[in-house]
This record gives C-alpha cells, structure tokens and sequence, in this order.
C-alpha cells in the first residue's frame, strides 16, 4: 500500500478536483460559443471553419483556469476563504456537510439576482433601440445555452474569477497595506469591487460586436455583470467558493425560468 505524499493530498488532489469541474464548463462552451461564431463571423471572412474557432477559443480557459485554480489553493487559505471541495478533497467528504446550510441563502441570491437584472434590462433596452433587443437575458435560452451558463458560469467562472482573481487582488492588498493578521473588510470589499468591474469589462468585447458603444450600453454592461460580481464576491468571501457557484448557476437557471414564463 503507496502512501499519500504531502504534495498529493493538500495540493494535487483538490486541483484536479477542480480544475476537472472548470473544464465541465469549458467543454460546454461549444453549445453557445458555435451559434454565436457562425451568426458574427461570416465564412468567408476566415480559413477557419466555426469549430476550428471553437477549438481555438478553448485554450486561452483552459490555460487560465489552471493558474486560477492553482493561485486560489496557494493563497485562498491566507485569507480565511473557504472551499468545503477542497476540504473534501482533502479531509474526507464529511466536509461537504456545511454547505447544505448555504444553500438557501446562494439559491435565493442567484434568482433574486436574475429577477433584479431582468427588470433592469425592461427598463434599459429600449434606450438602445430595436438592435438593443438582440441583448435581452432572458432570448435564445435553450437547454443547451442553459446547460453551458451554468456550467462554465457557475463553475469556471467562479474558479477565474473569484477563486483565481479576487483571491488574488485581496492578498496583493493584504501584502501591500496590511497592519494586522486579518483581512479588513475595507480591502476585501476594494476587491471584491475591482473583480466585479474588471468582470464587467470583460463582457464588453462581445456585447461591441453586436453594438455600437454608448453611454446606455456600458451602463446596461457595467451595471448588470458588476452587480452579479458583487453578490457572488460577497458570498465567496463570506461563505464558500461553492455558494459563490450555487448562487452564480442558480441565476442563469432563473433566466431560463423566466424566460418559459414569458
């Protein structure tokens, strides 16, 4: 019988663990990377066919999600950020217990969330005229557009952005202006507001591609993935790297939700 090293159990274990449940999301790019790639790039205008583009477009994620993964166990635990997979990876599965008390509070977050924002669009859309409508939340929610929000949503981005990103501004704040042990709230809500904004803008290259920009548009952009940001920041930092996640999926299936309603 092979003993564990230490290297394997505290480090190896929970990042295949996680960065294996991030590329579950990577994979399920396609379903909503393909439509989008084939309506804004003609085929004439590339040597690469859709799926070529697809394929390519998985490597920068791929390559990403395994340094997130990896500065978020390296750090996360510095700075009293939680992960009850990365304990189960690494203390037994009884260490999943607490998440079920988290649960309602991530759930409720997310659809509250997905209600708030839908409402906002009814409100904003119209400022931006009839191509505006191309944006709505709630359009085009098919199973598989739904599948893949909330997997690579819920999942990897979660793992980019709050486990990897936020993690990482709060120790390079912590490092730079610390005075005591603990993290002060002052500079973890700094970060959690720089990711919220720094994942704001990185939906904007997608959003140019079907619009102009204007004020309304960077608005509706800034506004709406800032707001997500700042919830599922706040229960990552308050909760769990998995209530961060619940809350993020259980948003998109609200979308999907509300978009049968209407």
């Amino acid at each position: 019988m092979t003993e564990t090293s230490p290297l394997q159990g505290q480090f190896l274990r929970p990042f295949w663990l996680l960065f294996g449940l991030g590329f579950l999301g990577i994979l399920a790019l396609p379903l909503i990377l393909l439509p989008q790639l084939q309506q804004l790039i003609p085929q004439d205008q590339t040597e690469f066919s859709p799926a070529g583009l697809v394929i390519l477009s998985l490597i920068q994620p791929t390559v990403l999600l395994a340094i997130a993964t990896a500065v978020g166990l390296k750090l996360a635990p510095n700075l009293g950020f939680r992960s009850h997979l990365v304990n189960a990876a690494t203390q037994g599965l009884k260490a999943l217990a607490p998440l079920r008390n988290e649960l309602p509070l991530a759930v409720g977050a997310g659809v509250l969330f997905a209600v708030i924002a839908v409402l906002s669009d009814a409100l904003i859309l119209p400022q931006l005229g009839e191509a505006g409508q191309a944006l709505t939340i709630t359009a085009n929610r098919t199973w598989g557009t739904t599948l893949s929000t909330v997997l690579y949503g819920g999942i990897t981005e979660e793992l980019l952005i709050r486990w990897g990103l936020m993690t990482l501004l709060a120790w390079l704040g912590w490092r730079l202006f610390r005075r005591r042990k603990e993290v002060g709230s002052g500079l973890m809500w700094g970060a959690i507001a720089l990711t919220a904004l720094l994942f704001g803008l990185a939906h904007l290259p997608f959003v140019l591609a079907q619009l102009p920009l204007t004020s309304w548009l960077l608005f509706r952009t800034l506004i709406l993935n800032g707001l997500g940001g700042l919830i599922f920041g706040w229960l990552y930092w308050k909760r769990s790297l998995e209530s961060a996640m619940v809350a993020h999926a259980s948003t998109h299936l609200a979308f999907s939700a509300i978009a049968l309603l209407l």
